[in-house]
């Protein structure tokens, strides 16, 4: 009943404030998004994942306010770096104490700014890839440069490395056309991995020995699972369907999906590890094609160099993980909502003329 109430008390409160509701009834594709979640969240009665919609609303809300009275080109721009470099020197800070593993999966974690160390280095490549496009000066921005891809080495983010040179060669050498095609192609991977995966890792078994130094604990179960993986996705898809279009609420993974699934390694986890089918599992098909109709027009939106590295890098780890869907707030989720607001406010200001 609390939970209710606290959820109806902070819709109201949102849907009274005149300057808000001007704001969510223009083109920003982000809003409808959001208010899905916050939707979805109600009808689950989910007050985790209601605040954590809330949270991210009122985040969107900021940056339109920002360019809206500001009108300077880069105060979201700046704020965005300088959040994403504090948060990556907290990272190397407590690597350097020999703490980061304990303090990323669970205090701050608390917050939703840093989750697995995984996440910490996704968060330290976003910070990696503002930077290096960005105008500081040279001596600054090698320290900087230095100091993320430590915390991206240490993290064990193999993955995450080659996924961001990727992302920055691919930049620099395709046209934008070819970008926004490749981009709009991840998405349909994406979407479509777990269900190709689950039938093609065991076809491929037996040739996995010759790759188990890739392993990191040495098992080969490692490998054909895809790090548990392949169990989590097969238990998801048998479950989605009992919940196939509105799915179990915004938010309730991180109280459901523990539950569902244990892998043989004896641990759980409240997310999905692919974004697509953690929003199908949360959201349902509506979530869905909400999310990949937001995705597809932040594609259709970008136009500068570090954005594209920035999505680009953001889909291609989307396939492995589902650290910008969620549970709750989660900081990869905030650069995807500021992406629209970042370098391009001459194109939003004149659709709005």
């Amino acid at each position: 009943m609390a939970s209710w109430l606290t959820m109806l008390i902070g819709l109201i409160i949102l849907l009274c404030f005149k300057d808000f509701k001007a704001t969510i009834a223009s083109s920003r594709c982000s809003y409808k998004m959001l208010f899905f979640l916050s939707v979805s969240s109600i009808l689950a009665g989910s007050t985790y994942g209601f605040l954590s919609s809330l949270v991210l609303i009122l985040f969107a809300f900021y940056l339109d306010q920002a360019e809206r009275y500001y009108k300077h080109e880069g105060i979201v721009n700046n704020s965005v770096i300088t959040a994403f470099v504090i948060i990556t020197s907290i990272s190397f800070i407590l690597s350097l104490a020999g703490q980061s593993y304990i303090i990323s999966d669970g205090y701050m974690r608390l917050a939703g700014i840093v989750g697995h160390p995984s996440q910490s280095s996704q968060i330290a490549t976003i910070a990696l890839i503002l930077v290096f496009f960005s105008e500081i000066k040279p001596y600054f921005k090698i320290l900087i440069l230095a100091i993320c891809l430590y915390v991206i080495i240490e993290s064990g983010g193999r993955t995450i490395s080659i996924a961001m040179m990727a992302s920055l060669i691919m930049t620099s050498l395709m046209t934008k056309y070819g970008l926004r095609y490749f981009l709009k192609s991840l998405i349909a991977v994406g979407v479509l991995a777990p269900f190709l995966l689950i039938f093609i890792m065991p076809l491929i078994e037996s040739q996995l020995s010759d790759f188990l130094f890739i392993s990191r604990s040495g098992d080969l179960r490692e490998l054909y699972t895809l790090s548990g993986r392949i169990p989590l996705w097969e238990a998801l898809i048998d479950y989605v369907g009992s919940n196939l279009l509105l799915g179990i609420g915004y938010g309730e993974s991180k109280n459901l999906l523990p539950l569902l699934y244990e892998t043989k390694w004896g641990w759980s986890t409240d997310s999905a590890h692919n974004v697509y089918l953690h929003v199908l599992y949360e959201s349902g098909l509506f979530g869905l094609l909400v999310l990949i109709s937001y995705l597809i027009r932040i594609v259709n939106y970008v136009d500068s160099k570090p954005q594209f590295a920035i999505l680009l890098f953001m889909l291609t780890v989307s396939i492995m993980s589902s650290s910008f869907a969620g549970p709750g707030v989660s900081t990869l989720m905030l650069i995807l909502l500021a992406l629209p607001w970042l370098g391009f406010k001459k194109e939003l200001r004149s659709q709005k003329n």
